[in-house]
Formats: structure tokens, sequence, C-alpha cells
């Protein structure tokens, strides 16, 4: 296991607009333990103008050149979805370590392809962009659930409200179901990932998603469009030994009021609040048993970062780079990998067929 990993980041720029440069950058030079080696861009320039600016070693405007540099260790892929596949497809074969960002794929038929080729190269470096779950909160408050602080689990439910992102026209794309975007592609993905997490993989669901409010205009040329991705999930779910649960998603918010998640069990309940996107923001936890509800700080053990401020976008994605690298460097099988990412697409999948169908959908494992 090499001391610092070489990683190349594919997609960045210079305004700290894409999560490439708010998010992954930032997380990569918090820890010693990856060395930013190269950014990767569309077009020469801009790529070698990023690498000068983020203090990258090399720079590449061509993914296959890319792949061929043997200083290469790690790929971050945080571009545009509808490249995911072919971008991972090649890395694989090349047995690059690869941290893809969340959607891993466009569909839950591109996830298993790519879930199968890993399997078949017996490929096992891999990580995927649901970073939510290795927030200090995330991790204190699934040991709390595990030493049944609040006693035997009732019921859980939880909401994730954010205001609608402005949309640029030339990124129009985010704002399409079919680039898996969204409410549902995204954020409820995200926050079901982090939730699983802690229950273990949803048995079955019965869920109602829309898109309420379809008009809009892009934030740069005013002109008007229309939403098909969704604004609504509304979700009713069982987890493992028969425990139920709820979930309402949206980005129509007027004001950013994030996500949370409260827990009730025979002894009490924990809650676990963010201010704004989950798995861009910090966790708060309440604990209350009798009666009385109070803040609990999180111990000092779970928090790996000591050099991020936990309000970087980059605060989540350092503890997932960290548990990836120790989790290679002791040999322990890596989550969430793409098996995992084809679960979550078939997940989603399995909400849209609920909501078109009215009915309760069993999961398959």
């Amino acid at each position: 296991m090499k001391k610092s990993i070489n990683v190349a980041l594919i997609g960045a720029d210079s305004n700290n607009i894409g999560f490439g440069s708010k998010a992954h950058i930032p997380a990569i030079q918090s820890l010693n333990e990856y060395n930013l080696y190269a950014i990767c861009t569309t077009k020469n320039k801009s790529s070698k103008d990023l690498a000068k600016l983020y203090g990258a070693e090399t720079s590449y405007s061509n993914i296959d050149d890319l792949l061929d540099d043997n200083n290469v260790d790690m790929i971050n892929i945080a571009v545009r979805v509808r490249h995911h596949y072919d971008i991972l497809w090649k890395a694989i074969q090349k047995r690059k370590m690869i941290y893809c960002e969340w959607p891993l794929c466009l569909n839950e038929n591109e996830a298993k392809t790519i879930s199968n080729l890993s399997k078949n190269y017996n490929y096992n470096e891999h990580i995927i962009g649901t970073q939510a779950r290795f927030a200090p909160g995330f991790t204190f408050i699934k040991e709390m659930i595990e030493q049944e602080t609040i006693g035997e689990i009732l019921f859980v439910k939880a909401h994730h409200l954010l205001t609608r992102f402005p949309v640029r026209s030339n990124h129009w794309w985010s704002s399409m179901e079919e680039e898996h975007s969204g409410a549902l592609g995204v954020a409820t993905a995200h926050t079901l990932d982090a939730i699983q997490s802690i229950f273990g993989n949803i048995k079955s669901l019965c869920a109602v998603t829309q898109t309420l409010f379809p008009d809009d205009k892009y934030s740069d040329s005013k002109e008007k469009f229309k939403w098909t991705a969704k604004d609504y999930v509304n979700l009713t779910f069982k987890l493992n030994y028969n425990i139920e649960g709820s979930l309402v998603v949206s980005n129509l918010a007027d004001k950013e009021i994030g996500f949370e998640l409260s827990v009730y069990g025979t002894k009490g309940h924990v809650k676990l609040v963010t201010p704004y996107y989950i798995s861009y923001s910090p966790p708060t936890i309440y604990l209350s048993k009798n009666g009385i509800e109070q803040k609990v700080q999180i111990p000092l053990k779970y928090i790996k970062i000591d050099n991020l401020s936990n309000k970087s976008p980059g605060y989540n994605i350092a503890h997932s780079l960290k548990n990836m690298y120790y989790s290679l460097k002791n040999k322990k099988l890596i989550h969430p990998n793409f098996h995992d990412g084809y679960l979550l697409h078939n997940l989603i999948a399995m909400i849209k067929k609920s909501s078109d169908e009215k009915q309760w959908i069993n999961i398959q494992s």
C-alpha cells in the first residue's frame, strides 16, 4: 500500500461551481494519504490552468491519456452523470482506484453492468460518492442505536427539504429526469444511502413522486424552461425487523431547511439534523430520554479530519476517502461499492415503479 495515493480529478473549474473544485479538491488536499496529482477537463488550456491553480503536478484533456499514466493511482469522477459509464468502463479495465460521485450511472441497467464488470475483473478498489454515511454524526448515531441507547427501535421518520438550485443554460441537463437528476435521482438517493447505512437495506416501500412546479428560468439567460426531474418524493418503507419508516424529500422550500432524521425507541428518541444538503453539511445530534431533549457532543474518536472545516463541502468526502484508504490498507471490503451503487439505483427505480403503479413494492436484494 502506497503511503500517498496519486489522484487525478476528472472535472474541475476555477469558480468553485462544480463539486470537483469546491468539494473534491479540498477533501484530497486535507489528507496526507492522498496527493492531487492531475486535473482532467475537456480542454487542454483549462486543464493546464486549473492544474496550476490547484497545485496539481500535471493535467490532461483526454481520458485515455490520463488512464495510460502509470503515476495515476486513482481517479475521482466529478463530471456530468451521462459520461460516468464510459469513464468507469475504461478505468476498471486499467485497474485504477475509483471514487465516483453519485449518481453512479444514468440508470440501474448501466449500474448493473458496471457492478458486473468490476466483479468479472475481481476489482474491489472503488467507492461511490454517497458520503453522508461517513459524517461523524452518522457514524455516532449508528453506534448509539446499535448500543440500544434509546432501547428497541419503534419507527424512524425523516425529511430532506431544500431550495431549488439555479440552473444555467449550459447545464440544462441538471433539471432533466433522464439525466438522473432532481429530488428523486440525487437528494433521495443520498438520503436513503445514509439511512440504510444505519439500519440496513429497505425491504419494501410505497411512494409518491411528482414534479409539482415545472416552470423555471435559466439563471443566466433568463430563458424559460420546464423541469422534468422530480421535485417531490413522499416515501413509506419497511426496514429490518419490520421497523417502519417515512421520508419526504423536496427541492421546493423557499428557505433551506436541510435534513432531519428522528429515530424513536422504547427508551427515548435520537435526532440528527443537518442545516442544508445531507452530503455536504455537518450533523448535530439530539438525544431525548425521560422527556428531555438535549444536544449531544459528537465524540472526538469519530472525527478523523482535523485540518478542514466541517462546513466545507469536502468534509464528508475527506472522511470517505480516509475510510477507503484504511480499508485498502487493512484489506477490508469497501462500502459503498459499485454493487451498493447498483442496489441504490434499483431502489430509486422501485420508488418510481411504486409511484406509477400506486402500490407497495418488495425490494429484491
